[in-house]
């Protein structure tokens, strides 16, 4: 049997092989630096974001509004030409995530991710 210190060890290293180093203990990136579009600096971003109408998260609002604005501005970035850092879009976001009081979200409906 193998030491105790080794063997926590190699299950330590398998569990490293399947993360991404690039941002190893950083902390998520903000909506900002979420959306990128070639060419577009961070002001950008903001300057498209305030467009789209995003506001802060407001804790106060259901989880439900929440939802459906969320996908309703990255609706808004994507018709602006902009990508998630991950390559997933609304209508994916929509399709696989998304239920708005046990009925599916407005913003997804109207822009037919469930058709």
């Amino acid at each position: 049997m193998l030491p105790k210190n080794i063997m926590v060890l190699l299950i330590f290293a398998v569990g490293l092989t399947g993360c991404d180093t690039s941002r190893m203990f950083q902390p998520p990136p903000t909506t900002e630096e979420w959306y990128i579009k070639p060419g577009v600096n961070i002001d950008g971003v903001k300057m498209a974001l305030k467009q789209c109408g995003y506001k802060r998260d407001n804790p106060n609002l259901s989880s439900d509004y929440r939802l459906n604005e969320m996908f309703r501005v990255q609706y808004c970035m994507e018709d602006k030409g902009f990508v998630t850092r991950n390559g997933k879009t609304a209508r994916y976001g929509c399709q696989n995530n998304a239920r708005f009081d046990g009925n599916r979200l407005p913003i997804c409906h109207s822009r037919g991710a469930y058709n």
